[in-house]
This record gives C-alpha cells, structure tokens and sequence, in this order.
C-alpha cells in the first residue's frame, strides 16, 4: 500500500518530518504543484521530494503533481495542517505592491544567470522581504550598505523601499552592474574580483549582504571581502542553505565562518526562495553575524638574520655492522641521458583561494588587462572577452 511507504518514509524523518508533511499536505489541495514548487514551498531537498513522490499514486499534468480527491481521506492524520514558523516580515509586503511589482519586471529582464558565477536568482518576493528585514533590523536612513554580488538586485530592492540608504555594489560581472546602472537609482557599482579584494571606494560600510556559492571557500571568500568593507560596528547578512542529508557540508561552511572569528546574532530559517529552484539544498537561512573587535596588529616578525631554532634529535639507535654484499659484475654502461628540470616558474601574484566553480573568465588571445583595478568602476580590457 502507499501508505505502509509514506509511513516508512515520515517515521525514518522523525521529528524532522514535518517538511514531508507539508509536501503532503500541499499535495492534497486539489492544486498541481510542479517538482521545483514544492521544493521551494516546503523548503527541503529535491531528492526527499522524489522519494515522497515514488511511494504515492499521484496524477500528473505535464511536470506536475497532485493526489486524485479520492485518496485525500486516506493521509488526513499524516498532514501537517499547522502552518510553517511565521516569516519577520512577511505582513509588510502588502503595504509594497507598487515596488514589488517592479522587482518582478527587473528581475525578469535581468542578465542570464552564470553558471560559472553560480547564480541562481532569487525571487522578486525574497528580494522585497530581504529590504523590509533590513528596514525591520537596522535604522537605515544615513546608513551605508555594501551588496557583495548582486545579481538577485536586493541593492535595487532597497533602493526602492529606503531611497535614503547609500548602497555599492561590487560584482564581477559587468552585465549586472551596467543593468544597476541603468536603473538610475543612485546605487554606486564597482567592478572586482573577490580574489584580489575589494576596491578602495568599497569600504567603511555599516551593512553588507551577501549570497555566495555555498561551498565552505566561496561563503568563505565573500564574507571574508564583506568584513573588510565594514565598520568596526557593521553586520553582514548572510543567505546560506544546505541539505538535510548533507549535514557534513553545513558542518564546513559553520567552521569556515568561526575562522573569521563572527558572532551570529540571528538566524531567519526558510526565508529565502529562488526561481527554478533545481539545488539539491533547501531554500537558505538568512544569517545575521556580528565582527569582533578588530585585535591590534601583530607583532614584528623575526629578524632574518636570526638563526632558526634547532630541532633536538632522537638519537640513533646503534645496530651491529652488517656484511658487505659482494659487488656486481655488469657491462660499462653510458650515462643516461636525463632531461633537464623546467625552468623555475614564477610565484603566482594572485591568492590561490578558489570557489568551487572556479575562477571568471579569462580574456580571449590577444587581449591584456592592466592593474589598478581597485579604483576604477570597470575593468579595462582591451579586445573582446
């Protein structure tokens, strides 16, 4: 029967089974609900959503799903029929219809995704509710607030419910900041590799946000550039997922973020959600964290000319002399002829901290890029990349 497997499979959740019963409980509205709708409703994993779906007899239409009416009766004691954990801001989105529906036409004509950047875009729903939170949190007239990637627009977003917030951008890819620019909404772009660091203009900000690729280097990376463009007294917020099945993930970027010595002041679960919602995590959390005072510059390193310390030695055990083999007796032989070593590479000038999709791209032949980057608002390129 499929309700010996959708017992099986609620029992193994334990008390974590509360997502699947949503599922269920979504399933049995009379609604179709494709694979990604009910991924980015019930804030779970894409595989437990399949697995929940193998074990009933679903209709479908297309690429989506619903139980027939007939078999509702047979899960109303396995539903989940109370509502998920209320959102912060949630009542405030009706008094911003007029900003939201222009955030559903940015995002819709915003730049194509880049999977080499790992962008996936969030909704226009998540961008308005991330500027209300921020409105909700913090007093932001006069404040300063640097967006560390933008390509979901919350920098336009926050424009649009708090005109009176400074806000930079710093992204990489050009297209998103030419499309801010476009807006004209007073929004300051700067163009930079987070590899390198950030530009100079991009710095003493009270505020960053940030939505990294969600590897322990990239939320590493990104949260590493947003501290230095803070305040001694900023926030970063943060966006971050991952599955319930990959706890050990979750477990690397937790422990890549205590390396940066940040206090996490609050935790917004589910509050995230993207369109075409295909990632194997959850929607993300969005994180509050807090610097530590910055500590006082290190000391001065040793003088080179000083000796370093000696390593004391085991001493050797003695063993009895062994008898010498007799020598072998082998035609001359002429040397051979080794190749000779490469010639000693130069260290490489930039940091080998590399996000788990890898660098931008590069320039085609024949183009050259020149430094001072770091005070300028493009790259200068010359040739077509």
């Amino acid at each position: 029967m499929e309700r010996d497997g959708v017992e099986r499979l609620l029992g193994a959740a334990g008390v974590d089974s509360r997502r699947l019963r949503h599922a269920l409980t979504l399933l049995c509205d009379g609604r179709w609900w494709s694979l990604a709708d009910l991924v980015r409703e019930t804030a779970t994993s894409r595989r437990t959503i399949e697995e929940l779906l193998r074990e009933l007899r679903t209709e479908r239409e297309g690429d989506r799903f619903r139980l027939p009416p007939a078999h509702w009766q047979d899960f109303q004691d396995l539903l989940a029929l109370a509502p998920p954990p209320e959102d912060p801001v949630q009542h405030l989105v009706a008094h911003y219809e007029p900003a939201l529906e222009r955030l559903r036409e940015l995002v819709a004509k915003a730049p194509r995704p880049r999977h080499a950047l790992d962008h996936v875009p969030a909704t226009p729903e998540t961008v308005l509710r991330r500027a209300l939170l921020l409105g909700a949190r913090f007093w932001l007239p006069g404040g300063r607030l640097l967006c560390v990637g933008d390509h979901d627009l919350t920098s336009v977003a926050v424009k649009l419910v708090h005109p009176e917030t400074d806000v930079t951008v710093v992204d990489v890819d050009d297209r998103i900041l030419a499309y801010i620019d476009e807006q004209r909404l007073g929004i300051h772009t700067r163009w930079a590799d987070l590899r390198l660091g950030l530009p100079a203009s991009a710095r003493d900000h009270d505020l960053a946000v940030t939505d990294p690729p969600y590897t322990p280097e990239g939320v590493g990376l990104f949260v590493a550039r947003a501290l230095e463009g803070l305040t001694e007294n900023g926030r970063v917020l943060l966006a971050y997922g991952a599955s319930e099945r990959t706890p050990a993930l979750a477990l690397k970027v937790q422990n890549a973020l205590s390396a940066l010595n940040v206090a996490f002041e609050a935790i917004y679960p589910d509050f995230n959600r993207y369109l075409g919602q295909r990632r194997s995590a959850p929607p993300p959390t969005s994180t509050s964290c807090a610097p530590p005072p910055r500590p006082p510059p290190p000391c001065a390193p040793a003088s080179p000319s000083s000796p370093p310390p000696s390593t004391p030695t085991a001493p050797s055990r003695s063993s009895p002399p062994r008898r010498p083999l007799p020598a072998k007796r082998s035609p001359a032989r002429p040397p051979r002829a080794w190749p000779s070593p490469p010639p000693a590479s130069r260290p490489p000038s930039r940091p080998t901290c590399w996000s788990a999709t890898g660098p931008p791209p590069s320039p085609s032949p024949g183009s050259s890029w020149r430094p001072g980057w770091a005070n300028r608002t493009r790259p200068r390129w010359k040739g077509s990349r």
